[in-house]
């Protein structure tokens, strides 16, 4: 039987439980993470266009393309934001200038 402060406090810290519950969350994490990303990265690949998005999602919705291969760039009311022109290889700033 555990103590009711183990109950509501969980394992004491470097316990053998202690570890165990952290590699648990550890690989449940890094599962969930894999499978919303490629969740997300079958969402941006199937979508048509990204109406009414914010500069930050305008440079994440890139930062996913190209890392999935893909050649492309972004237009729009936050095209000259700050964050989404990091985005932009150099050259490509370069030539529209």
């Amino acid at each position: 039987m555990y103590p009711a402060k183990v109950l509501k406090d969980g394992p004491p810290p470097g316990g053998k439980h202690a570890s165990l519950n952290a590699s648990l969350n550890a690989s449940l994490n890094a599962s969930l993470n894999a499978s919303l990303n490629a969740s997300l990265n079958a969402m941006i690949l199937d979508a048509n266009g990204f109406p009414g998005v914010f500069p930050k999602h305008k440079y994440e919705i890139v930062k996913r393309l190209q890392g999935l291969g893909h050649l492309c760039a972004m237009t729009g009311d936050g095209a000259n934001a700050p964050t989404s022109s990091i985005s932009l290889p150099s050259w490509f700033l370069s030539s529209l200038a």
